[in-house]
């Protein structure tokens, strides 16, 4: 089981996005030269991978509207904290698959971060069996996950009681506190297009943000409250409600306009864009946090090129449907699981055998359908897609497959166009969909070890072009979960922009990937990311 990462898609589901090639930034919707397709590239060679191309349309549109072409230092955490992992282990567990129950054997040493950055699969039955879920094994992968039954009795726990002591009630409340390290849950949210931090997180009293968005400024007396200086999207009424963290003037350090190339740093945490890094900080955490659960990563918005773990397990899913032949017992299915676990003859065949075993195992001994979602929950009505990601996402959560690492996305962020009600519907969608996850969390029993992290590749260009907003650089990021309220950064001063008219970065982002790596999950950040950048704290 260790080192396999699943996809339930294409290996890149994700149409190509028009972008100029030279990294400049595109107006009217980014309606530029599209860039070569990457026929014949190998996703596991020992080269950078190839660009991720990511479809700019956007996902609302004004009604009867045409359609519109898509274009300084801080403390370290406190003593009382979580214990700070290391590093990662030193070898990476045996190829052949763990039994239902098993455990990976101890790690007995560290692995300092260049050897990670790099780290090359070879040609495995990874790659194999990915091959045979493109063809057609929906909901099928090489992750497996136990029901908790399955689980407490072969660690030799006692099931867990929902209605103990761990169940919550209210997230606001200002009782709750964050769970052990060991047991805690992160949820990246990709806000993917390059999501506004002005009109997400608006500032107060201040007139230069009127002066310079004289048609997009959201009036002060719409905001909801925050404090004194910020107030926030009047969309955001269900997530203003929560605990909730703002990171402000969090960019690059040399910043770009180009999608593709910050998707890229974001991803590998390259924030200076000047390292040579070969897998994603997301996947880089799942090795860091493989314990031989049955599956420490899951990507739910489809296959996210760089989260392709060399230990820990991953499974990348476009649609809950996929989960379907997991648990569907109509006369073809029971056939076509038992044909899989029977898949023999040569040693790989083996492998793939008792994975799909293992895999298999989350069906037989769940009496819930993982494929079957809520439609008329407000958390999908208004929610939207994210609303569906991230119910699939609690799903499998409460399943206790032992995921730590979830990734989902909200599309649509590239405003250059009608930027001031498509953000708002975004805001929409973003509101019912995050609080509705966090709703699930509560009635489980959980909402004590899940923390929900935003990111975006990056902001958009303060003052406004007509009714839209071109690429920028720093934005506001949003944390929520048991974890103190409040402001961590420092605010972009709005008049002294950068020479593209942008807000200038105050806080690398690599020191935001840091906090959700140490603070959060206890992992050295220098085990993890390159230049150990410093932490905020949370707690």
């Amino acid at each position: 089981m260790s080192g396999v990462s699943t996809r339930m898609n294409t290996p890149d589901n994700r149409p190509n996005s028009q972008e100029p090639p030279d990294g400049s930034e595109g107006h009217e919707g980014c309606s530029c030269p599209a860039p070569q397709p990457n026929s014949g590239i190998d996703p596991w060679a020992q080269t950078a991978p190839p660009p991720d191309h990511r479809t700019r349309t956007p996902t609302v549109a004004p009604p009867g509207a045409a359609p519109t072409q898509p274009s300084p230092r801080v403390p370290p955490p406190p003593a009382n904290g979580p214990a700070r992992r290391p590093g990662l282990p030193s070898e990476p567990p045996p190829s052949s698959a763990l039994a239902a129950g098993d455990v990976a054997p101890p790690n007995p040493g560290q692995r300092s971060l260049p050897d990670l950055l790099g780290k090359v699969e070879p040609i495995t039955r990874r790659r194999f069996v990915q091959g045979l879920l493109i063809t057609g094994v929906a909901g099928a992968g090489i992750v497996l996950a136990s029901s908790p039954t399955a689980r407490d009795e072969a660690s030799g726990d006692p099931e867990p009681d929902a209605t103990g002591p761990r169940q919550q009630s209210g997230l606001a409340g200002k009782g709750l506190e964050a769970a052990p390290a060991d047991q805690r849950i992160l949820v990246v949210l990709e806000l993917e297009g390059g999501n506004d931090g002005l009109s997400t997180v608006v500032p107060r009293n201040i007139g230069s943000y009127y002066d310079l968005r004289p048609g997009l400024a959201i009036p002060e007396e719409e905001l909801l409250e925050f404090d004194t200086d910020l107030g926030l999207n009047p969309n955001l009424v269900q997530l203003s409600k929560q605990r909730l963290t703002l990171v402000e003037g969090v960019g690059p350090v040399n910043g770009n306009l180009s999608h593709f190339e910050m998707v890229r740093r974001w991803e590998e945490g390259d924030a200076s864009g000047t390292g040579s890094i070969r897998s994603g900080f997301l996947a880089r955490l799942v090795d860091a946090l493989a314990d031989g659960s049955p599956m420490t990563g899951l990507s739910v918005s489809g296959h996210t090129p760089r989260f392709t773990a060399a230990q820990g397990s991953v499974l990348s899913l476009e649609s809950a449907n996929q989960l379907d032949s997991l648990t569907n017992n109509d006369w073809i299915y029971p056939s076509f699981r038992n044909g899989l676990r029977t898949f023999g003859g040569a040693p790989l065949n083996t492998e793939v055998a008792d994975s799909f075993s293992q895999l298999f195992a989350i069906g037989d001994n769940l009496d819930i359908d993982l494929a079957e979602l809520n439609e008329e929950d407000p958390m999908i009505k208004e929610g939207g897609d994210l609303g569906r990601q991230l119910q699939t996402a609690a799903n499998l959560i409460k399943a206790d497959t032992g995921v730590k690492v979830v990734h989902v996305q909200l599309t649509g962020f590239d405003t250059h166009q009608d930027h001031k009600y498509r953000h708002g519907e975004l805001m929409k969608q973003l509101d019912a969909a995050v609080a509705g996850f966090i709703n699930e969390m509560e009635l489980a029993g959980l909402a004590d070890r899940v923390l929900v992290a935003t990111t975006s590749e990056f902001g958009r260009r303060v003052k406004e072009n007509n009714n839209g907003l071109d690429h920028g650089s720093a934005s506001t990021m949003l944390l929520s979960g048991p974890i103190k309220t409040g402001r961590l950064g420092e605010p972009s001063p709005l008049d002294s922009l950068d020479d593209d008219g942008n807000l200038k970065t105050t806080v690398s982002f690599d020191r935001y990937l840091a906090t959700l790596a140490q603070t959060w999950f206890g992992i050295e950040a220098a085990a993890v990311l390159p230049n150990s950048p410093e932490p905020f704290e949370l707690f």
